[in-house]
């Protein structure tokens, strides 16, 4: 059984899920007898379980018990390789559904698609086909197909310069570093609020502190 986005569950209902994944027992609402359960349970959140437990929104006793084996997922802004694939994806997908034929996105939308920062994921982006398959009257999706906030993205980091002396990973450790520092500073040093910033999660932003020996 697969619960997605366990912490919208208020807090009554995460108490009766813990005692039926517990007891192995449910009872129907109005029912006399008690149902045995032979499940296994896979639960996902959309942010980082440890600070949900911290701000009360996920009982702590149902995150040690559902959270047995963790799997951490990068975020898409730390995997925009898969973008391409996704979308490709997608217009597969949306052409069967939709009986449309589109082949393709346009490069300057791909450029925007690269740009943008994607804080609603992969969920955001497939939100973002399915917005220009209602505008797009071609057969390749243009900017004007895509929805504004991702068009007229222009992010930008006011970060200084990197000195580019040594290897180009050195370069990169640098400047990753540097972008990392001034998002801490904006935060005043709460690590969950620089993690939002970044678009990272809070487990990669501490790995990334702990090699840049930040803290």
């Amino acid at each position: 059984m697969f619960l997605d986005e366990i912490n919208s569950l208020n807090y009554y209902l995460q108490v009766k899920l813990l005692k039926a994944i517990e007891e192995k027992t449910i009872r129907r609402i109005g029912g006399k007898k008690n149902i045995s359960l032979d499940i296994r349970v896979i639960s996902a959140t959309n942010e980082d379980p440890d600070t949900l437990v911290e701000e009360k929104k996920l009982r702590e006793d149902l995150f040690y018990r559902l959270g047995v084996v963790q799997i951490n997922l990068p975020t898409l802004l730390e995997r925009k390789d898969d973008i391409e694939v996704l979308l490709k994806f997608y217009i597969d997908f949306y052409n069967r559904h939709m009986n449309m034929t589109i082949h393709a996105v346009d490069d300057e939308v791909l450029a925007s698609f690269y740009r943008y920062h994607w804080p609603g994921n992969v969920r955001e982006l497939k939100n973002a086909v399915e917005t220009a398959y209602n505008h797009v009257s071609s057969t390749v999706i243009t900017l004007e197909d895509i929805p504004d906030r991702i068009r007229n993205n222009q992010k930008s980091t006011r970060v200084s310069q990197p000195t580019l002396t040594g290897t180009l990973k050195e370069c990169v450790d640098r400047y990753e570093k540097d972008i990392i520092e001034n998002e801490l500073e904006k935060a005043n040093g709460v690590i969950a609020e620089t993690a939002r910033r970044l678009g990272l999660s809070k487990q990669s932003l501490k790995y990334k502190l702990e090699k840049y020996r930040m803290r």
